[in-house]
């Protein structure tokens, strides 16, 4: 019972870790505790990788009996669930295996900071120099953005910029520049990282004896397995079809009003236009909500 409760504790101190450091890691302003939080990631990882791998402690916890009158039923479902994480992630394979998972879980790591790293270091900007475009944003927005010496005002893909964009700008060709400048995020960079990604995630998954990682990485969760995922999607799909169809009907009227040529609903424009009907059909003006959630209030 000691060792399981041992063994709970540690899982809830990495949880704890682990959650603190993803956050400063991409979030923080000083970059060496950036730089810290990652390195604490990468051991943080590298010990649950250990841990898991570790066929000595895996035969302590094998060696406690589900039978034990000492332990609750919830001690028993945690046992299980350990048992079966630690043989789904290969701890009874052979060393050279173990090592060899060990090494991908150490580069997927790696990959993952960088995917993300680089995703939180390039914002890109726009450049606009007629202020009429920015007709619609709320007015402190505009006050905070004056032009500079040339007559530019710069915007920029990070999300104080990025969303009243999208809301809020009456002017449809600046919604679709910043939604497709901020999609292109870190592209091409991640491009080559994202197939390393992938390429690794597969041969962890056939390893351990899955078809691929969305057969690995579901298993233990809920929805078991990736067919039962898809027809979950499918039937939410087939359920969603008749009011989405609607919705879009109406979005497009308003649409239309501004562009009489417009045939779909764009992306850079859902937003916008969500905003505009509840305006006029439900007297719902979100930036009359901004009031009354004062940001030194609500941090």
């Amino acid at each position: 019972l000691e060792t399981l409760k041992l063994s709970n504790l540690l899982e809830i101190k990495q949880t704890d870790v682990s959650c603190s450091a993803s956050i400063n890691q991409f979030n923080h302003p000083d970059e060496g505790m950036r730089r810290a939080a990652q390195t604490c990631t990468r051991e943080l990882s590298a010990q649950s990788t250990g841990f898991s791998l570790d066929k000595d402690l895996y035969n302590v916890f094998a060696a406690l009996s589900p039978e034990d009158e000492s332990l609750t039923d919830d001690d028993r479902k945690y046992l299980e669930d350990l048992l079966v994480d630690f043989r789904r992630n290969g701890v009874d394979k052979n060393d050279e295996t173990r090592a060899r998972l060990e090494e991908i879980s150490k580069k997927l790591t790696d990959l993952y900071q960088k995917f993300f790293a680089n995703i939180a270091a390039d914002t890109r900007q726009i450049v606009i120099t007629d202020p009429a475009k920015l007709k619609g944003l709320p007015e402190d927005f505009i006050s905070q953005r004056k032009p500079d010496e040339e007559g530019k005002i710069i915007l920029t893909t990070d999300w104080p910029d990025y969303l009243p964009v999208i809301e809020s700008a009456e002017n449809g060709a600046l919604r679709e520049e910043m939604f497709r400048t901020r999609r292109n995020i870190a592209f091409p960079v991640n491009t080559e990282i994202f197939a390393e990604i992938h390429k690794l995630r597969a041969e962890w998954a056939q390893i351990l004896g899955y078809k691929n990682w969305a057969e690995y990485s579901q298993d233990k969760l809920m929805i078991e397995t990736p067919e039962n995922a898809r027809n979950f999607i499918e039937k939410v799909l087939e359920l969603a079809a008749p009011h989405v169809k609607k919705e879009k009907e109406l979005m497009l009227e308003y649409i239309k009003k501004d562009n009489p040529d417009a045939s779909d609903l764009e992306p850079w424009d859902r937003i916008y236009y969500q905003n505009l009907i509840k305006k006029d059909k439900y007297d719902f003006d979100p930036q009359e909500v901004r009031k009354y959630f004062e940001i030194s209030k609500v941090m």
